[in-house]
């Protein structure tokens, strides 16, 4: 158990019977935990997961993922980095109905579906959207090859096959199954 006197006192989720709520409100475990000296396993961040296409008072974290890979890359944990492609047309296709996935990419969803994904269309929140499904295309792949991957990016699992939802756009996980269900 962690030492009271230089962390924080927590109590790990599964030892006692506490409700979602509780669960979700725990204290995370501390980050001054030792850390490895690298990460010998692929991982996936682009730049352009640094652009941050909303407002900056909107409530969706936008800069997590950036901040993640600088967190990684201070402690020389990102040693064996990849930089991921944008997707094309068809491969977003694979999860995602054509028409739904033109209409995101040039701006013609209609305003009641952008209100369910929350978040405003512009150019870059699509470029970030894109690079997003990019980067777990490449984890995917990476981790075929080397047996384990990380991107610091994605889980935009709200997302359905011709609608957005809870700030997911396209489904990078969806896609990248699919992608990979098409290779073999």
């Amino acid at each position: 158990p962690p030492d009271p006197t230089t962390t924080s006192v927590w109590t790990p989720c599964y030892s006692s019977p506490r409700t979602a709520r509780d669960r979700f409100l725990s204290p995370p475990l501390p980050l001054s935990l030792p850390l490895p000296q690298s990460i010998p396993h692929p991982i996936v961040f682009s730049p352009g997961m640094r652009e941050n296409p909303i407002p900056a008072d909107h409530r969706f974290p936008m800069r997590k993922n950036a901040m993640l890979f600088d967190f990684l890359s201070a402690r020389n944990l990102t040693t064996r980095h990849f930089i991921p492609d944008h997707p094309d047309v068809d491969t977003l296709c694979l999860a995602h109905d054509r028409a739904y996935v033109t209409q995101f990419l040039d701006g013609t969803l209609p305003p009641a579906m952008m209100r369910r994904v929350g978040l405003p269309w512009t150019e870059p929140l699509v470029r970030r959207t894109t690079i997003g499904v990019g980067a777990a295309l490449m984890a995917v792949r990476l981790a075929m090859q080397f047996g384990i991957a990380t991107m610091c990016s994605g889980g935009t699992h709200h997302a359905g096959p011709d609608f957005g939802g809870g700030w997911c756009i396209l489904n990078d996980f969806a896609v990248a199954a699919r992608a990979i269900q098409v290779r073999k």
